[in-house]
């Protein structure tokens, strides 16, 4: 990421120690994070500030079917999501999709695996933009 401001990425969580070892992580690897305990707290942060991407749990206060990404989306249409979760359903798997997320992944998962993605995620919302410029 050099010559490059870093990504800002909200990460969304009710588990602390994954959101904190998560955030330190993503820190530590050049990434300017902000952190969110539930869907309402990260919804007043999506409405004020700019987001590279978002990282959601599914499970979590406030985040009933997808209504979090719902609504995420009408706030900002663009912003790329990665959807993580301790229980998969093809449901919401699906539903995600629908909802135009970069990725689904199933916890407990690799640091180096949400690295990939995210680095794929960005990469993608990169080659968009110039093409639309």
């Amino acid at each position: 990421m050099a010559n490059e401001d870093p990504k800002k990425i909200l990460l969304v969580d009710d588990e602390e120690t994954f959101l904190l070892a998560t955030a330190d992580l993503l820190k530590l690897n050049g990434f300017e994070i902000e952190k969110a305990h539930n869907a309402e707290d990260a919804l007043e942060l999506i409405i004020s500030s700019h987001f590279d991407l978002i990282i959601s749990d599914i499970k979590m206060p406030g985040n009933i079917d997808l209504n979090f990404i719902r609504e995420t989306r009408k706030i900002r249409k663009n912003v790329s999501i990665i959807l993580i979760t301790g229980y998969p359903e093809l449901r919401t798997a699906i539903e995600g999709i629908e909802l135009s997320v970069g990725a689904y992944l199933v916890k407990p998962l690799e640091f180096k695996d949400l690295l990939f993605h995210i680095k794929k995620v960005l990469d993608k919302e990169k080659l968009i933009q110039q093409i639309k410029n």
